[in-house]
C-alpha cells in the first residue's frame, strides 16, 4: 500500500491533480486501494492532453471540401452491380461480416428509463410492441435466412447498462437468435475532467468517469477478447476445412489439440502411411491467456473452452505434406497476431 501511495503521489504532483488525495486519511483500507488503484491506472498523459487539443480552434477551407470517393448505384451498368454484389455475398458467407451494435446509452431523451435498445415501439399493423433490440434481431435473422449463415452479433453495452441489457435478452429468450452467437462487452471509460483541467471525484474514494464514446469501439472489442478470440476461431475453422478439402496438403483424418488467444503453436503430424509421427514448430503468439480445445474430422469441427491446454496441433492422415499445410495455417490463421 505505502508504495502504490509514493507513486500516486508522485504521479499526481507531475500532473498537478494532488486534489484526488485530498479525503484519503479519512477512507477505509478498502476504500484506499480502490482509489489509489484507480489514478495508477488511469492514463494522466492522454488525458490532459485531449483536454489540451480540446481549447484548440482549426480552420477549416471549404474550398479543399470534396465528397468521399464513390460510387452510384443507379449509374453503373447491371453487369457491374452484378459484380459487386456478388463480392459482398461471397465475404458475407465466407464468414468475414459480424454485427456490432452500440448499445451503450440510457433511453433518457426518449423519456424512458431503461437501457435505449429495449425502448418498445408500437406496430399497429401486426398488433404488437417491438424493443429496438427485437427490430435489429429481426433484420439480422433475415440476413441469415438469405445467405444461410448465422452472423455474429456483438453488442456493446456500459457499466450503466450492461446488467439491464443482458437480463433483458435472457427475458426474451434472445429473440430466438443462437445465444451462443451474441456476445457482449463493456464500453470503456474515460475520467471526466473540469474546465480547470482537473480530474472530479465522485465519492471520496473515486473519481468520476463517463463512457468515452463510439469512435473507440474497436479497442474495447480488441481488449474483451472478442476480436482476437472469435476470429481466431473462425481462421482455424476455415484453415481446417481448406486442409480436409485439399488433396495438395495430403489425406486428413482427424485435426486434434488446443488453441490459445495467445500461444506458440507446435504442430504434431501423424503419417499413417509412413507409420511416424512428423513435428513441425510453428511459431504463433507468445503470451499464454486462454485455452481451447480443437478437434475437427471431415463431418464436424469443435472447439470448447478448457482450464488447461498443450501447446499442440496433431495432424492424423496419410501422405501429408508439411510445406501445403504451414502455408495454410500461415494463411488463415496468423492475421491479425503478433508473430
Amino acid at each position: 500500500m505505502d508504495n502504490k501511495l509514493t507513486k500516486a503521489k508522485e504521479i499526481l504532483h507531475h500532473y498537478n491533480q494532488e486534489h484526488l488525495l485530498y479525503f484519503y486519511d479519512e477512507l477505509s483500507e478498502e476504500q484506499k486501494e480502490l482509489l489509489l488503484n484507480q489514478i495508477l491506472g488511469i492514463d494522466f498523459n492522454k488525458i490532459l492532453t485531449l483536454y489540451k487539443n480540446s481549447f484548440k480552434s482549426t480552420k477549416l477551407d471549404l474550398n479543399t471540401v470534396s465528397p468521399l470517393p464513390h460510387i452510384e448505384k443507379d449509374k453503373i451498368s447491371k453487369e457491374d452491380l452484378e459484380h459487386c454484389i456478388a463480392i459482398g455475398e461471397n465475404i458475407i458467407k465466407s464468414g468475414f461480416l459480424a454485427i456490432v451494435t452500440m448499445a451503450g446509452g440510457q433511453g433518457t431523451r426518449l423519456g424512458y428509463k431503461g437501457p435505449k435498445g429495449t425502448y418498445e415501439l408500437d406496430f399497429e399493423q401486426e398488433h404488437c410492441r417491438k424493443s429496438l433490440f427485437e427490430i435489429m434481431c429481426e433484420n439480422i435473422k433475415n440476413a441469415n435466412n438469405q445467405y444461410d449463415i448465422t452472423l455474429p452479433w456483438y453488442i456493446m453495452t456500459s457499466e450503466d447498462n450492461d446488467f439491464a441489457t443482458k437480463e433483458y435478452f435472457k427475458s426474451h429468450n434472445f429473440f430466438d437468435y443462437p445465444k451462443e452467437k451474441i456476445k457482449f462487452f463493456k464500453q470503456e471509460k474515460l475520467p471526466i475532467i473540469n474546465i480547470d483541467g482537473k480530474l472530479i471525484l465522485k465519492e471520496t474514494y473515486l473519481i468520476k468517469d463517463g463512457s468515452n464514446g463510439n469512435g473507440n469501439v474497436f479497442k474495447a472489442m480488441k481488449n474483451n477478447k472478442i476480436i482476437d478470440c472469435d476470429w481466431r476461431n473462425k481462421n482455424m475453422k476455415k484453415a481446417a476445412e481448406e486442409l480436409f478439402q485439399n488433396p495438395d496438403c495430403g489425406h486428413i483424418f482427424r485435426i486434434k489439440g488446443f488453441l490459445n488467444t495467445n500461444y506458440k503453436e507446435e504442430v504434431m503430424m501423424e503419417n499413417k502411411m509412413e507409420d511416424k509421427m512428423e513435428k513441425v514448430d510453428k511459431p504463433r503468439i507468445t503470451k499464454a491467456e486462454s485455452w481451447k480445445e480443437f478437434n475437427a474430422t471431415r463431418k464436424n469441427i469443435s472447439i470448447q473452452p478448457v482450464k488447461e491446454g498443450q501447446e499442440v496441433l496433431i495432424m492424423i492422415g496419410a501422405g501429408l505434406k508439411q510445406e501445403k499445410i504451414e502455408e495454410c495455417l500461415e494463411r488463415h490463421c496468423t492475421e491479425g497476431f503478433e508473430k
